[in-house]
């Protein structure tokens, strides 16, 4: 729910917009707006002190296909958006016409099982 958090504050904000792929530094991630008023670094402290555990943000990306989708797996997935390990693939086509329509989840469904076999 917490990488949900930071994915959506990373594509609303400025900075996370632009690029085919960009990388954001671990400090500029926990330094999003998380859920509730709080950033994602007191979010993130708040879910290790309940875990006994220290959690930490290394680096993200943020990626954009113009011509194309970009697709995710996540690996044994008990619930919308968590997994133990999941990959995102980006596909672009020669043409935007060629990811139109009924064509792009069929773009998307190549692309997921693409990330699975990165996974």
């Amino acid at each position: 729910q917490l990488v949900g958090q930071a994915a959506r504050a990373l594509l609303t904000s400025a900075e996370g917009v632009g690029a085919a792929s960009s990388p954001v530094s671990g400090s500029e991630i926990l330094e999003l707006p998380a859920e509730g008023g709080s950033t994602i670094g007191e979010a993130l402290t708040n879910v290790g002190l309940g875990i006994r555990e220290k959690l930490q943000v290394r680096r993200g990306m943020v990626m954009a296909a113009e011509r194309g989708v970009v697709s995710t797996y996540l690996h044994m997935s008990q619930a919308p958006g968590v997994g133990s390990i999941g990959a995102v693939v980006a596909l672009e086509a020669s043409s935007k016409g060629d990811v139109e329509g009924d064509r792009t989840s069929k773009v998307a469904e190549i692309g997921r099982k693409g990330a699975m076999h990165v996974a």
